[in-house]
């Protein structure tokens, strides 16, 4: 793609447009199919590589409550263990986001060869092995403590790899003419990427429990299959192409680039400071998917005692629905969100999100209040569906509100606001549940999905769509 540069810029317009054709047209071609065989690259062993340190982790689940009962871990010692793996993730998520954002870091440099991106994947693979070794190791509550660490601040790896896709989409719209960059199909090929990661992080979720029930014997097997899946999926890290940031950015935003120069003296607190999260548009994002993990926390306080006294679940009966539930998001992800966001334009994403609000906060209503075991099926096909189209949408919404640059800060950002409502969420649906067991969670979760259909109605054309619009006719 063709830019003149500053010191052209007191030329006429016909030089700098003789400048553009001077440009050979082998060159912009060989660079295009570069950029396009960089994101083809990164999103399948990106998808491999999470898919298999995914696997590896749901290996063990079916074992841990085995494990967990043996060592007579009760639900308050349960419950501190998530709340405290929620704190630590909120703390890694950013930290670990945030460190990927440079290239120029000793890490970036030593370990992952002048990635970033890579480094950080690289720290996540081998805090997942730590973890497991430590969980093999030792058969007691302290040990279950430990192993549970270095994953919750380390394992940052969809993140990662979230900005990863956003880097190589940024690099591979660049090199494309005037005539290809179309938001509606850069929203689809972001949708399209995003979906692949979310498809093989369902299917982990669906195949890695089924096979460390049926499969493995015992919880020391399942760890040495583990550590193996996580092995290779460090291998599959390597093959990452690395996504070089774009200078273009810098370049047209003089007043920004002097600013980081001048933040760059104060080290942690330019660590910190991501300004594409002060912005008006990434606060709206944070809005909705606090709305969104409040919901989803406080219905789980209720609905796990539900399905028990309704159908009466045992350990296989929420193996099956964890696994249906599994292949509904991979599948919604993967298959429905691309061929949903690729023929709409602003206007129908915009419906698209509002119905997905609908579909959840409704479809929850009825599935707690249906005696049918069918029905509870059917209704979460829509659920997982709607939450899975929503999930890809709002993910490559949030890649085009940052730089290269802070893109993977903004994603850390987000994940950490998530944690503190994984934090607030399972203590307010316990509360709510002390005014009325069933009413009042249940109203709060329409209530949360409500505020988010508001806020989608009128704010996201105005701050998210908007703004990608102009970002794509800016790198044109």
């Amino acid at each position: 793609m063709c830019k003149p540069s500053d010191a052209s810029a007191s030329v006429s317009a016909a030089e700098a447009a003789k400048q553009c054709q001077d440009v050979p047209p082998n060159e912009t071609n060989a660079n295009q199919a570069l950029a396009q065989d960089n994101l083809r690259k990164g999103t399948l062993y990106g998808s491999l590589s999470l898919a298999l340190v995914i696997a590896g982790f749901s290996l063990t689940m079916p074992h841990l409550q085995s494990r967990r009962d043996a060592l007579e871990c009760d639900s308050l010692c349960y419950g501190s263990m998530t709340s405290a793996r929620s704190a630590l993730s909120l703390i890694g998520g950013f930290a670990i986001s945030r460190l990927s954002d440079s290239d120029t870091s000793l890490l970036a440099r030593t370990v992952g060869r002048g990635s970033g991106r890579k480094a950080c994947l690289y720290i996540g693979t081998i805090a997942s092995v730590v973890g497991l070794i430590i969980g093999g190791m030792t058969f007691s509550i302290r040990g279950m403590w430990l192993s549970m660490i270095p994953g919750a601040l380390f394992q940052q790896n969809f993140n990662v790899l979230k900005s990863l896709l956003a880097d190589l989409h940024h690099a591979s719209e660049e090199s494309k003419s005037t005539s290809s960059a179309a938001t509606s199909g850069t929203a689809a090929a972001r949708a399209a990427s995003v979906g692949k990661l979310g498809m093989s992080l369902g299917l982990s979720f669906m195949f890695g429990p089924l096979m460390g029930a049926t499969l493995i014997k015992s919880f020391d097997q399942a760890v040495l299959f583990a550590i193996v899946l996580t092995v290779l999926s460090m291998l599959m890290v390597a093959r990452l192409p690395h996504a070089t940031k774009s200078d273009s950015v810098s370049t047209s935003r003089p007043s920004e680039n002097s600013a980081k120069v001048e933040s760059s003296k104060s080290g942690i607190l330019s660590f910190l400071d991501v300004k594409a999260a002060r912005t008006p548009s990434a606060l709206f994002l944070m809005s909705v998917r606090v709305c969104m993990a409040l919901a989803f926390h406080i219905f789980m306080t209720i609905w796990t005692v539900s399905l028990k006294e309704r159908f009466d679940f045992g350990p296989s009966d929420h193996g099956k629905f964890m696994s249906f539930i599994g292949l509904t998001y991979a599948l919604s992800q993967g298959v429905v969100a691309k061929r949903i966001v690729k023929p709409l334009g602003n206007k129908g994403r915009i419906r698209v999100i509002q119905l997905c609000c609908l579909a959840l906060g409704i479809g929850r209503y009825f599935a707690f209040h249906t005696s049918s075991l069918t029905a509870v099926y059917v209704l979460f096909s829509f659920i997982i569906t709607a939450l899975g189209v929503l999930n890809t949408i709002l993910t490559g919404d949030t890649a085009t509100l940052a730089s290269p640059e802070e893109v993977g800060g903004l994603y850390g950002v987000l994940e950490s606001v998530e944690s503190v409502a994984g934090m607030v969420g399972p203590v307010a649906g316990g509360a709510l549940a002390l005014i009325d067991p069933i009413g009042a969670p249940l109203v709060a979760v329409v209530g949360l999905y409500f505020a988010v259909l508001l806020l989608v109605s009128f704010g996201y054309e105005k701050l998210i769509l908007t703004r990608h619009a102009a970002s794509v006719k800016k790198d044109v």
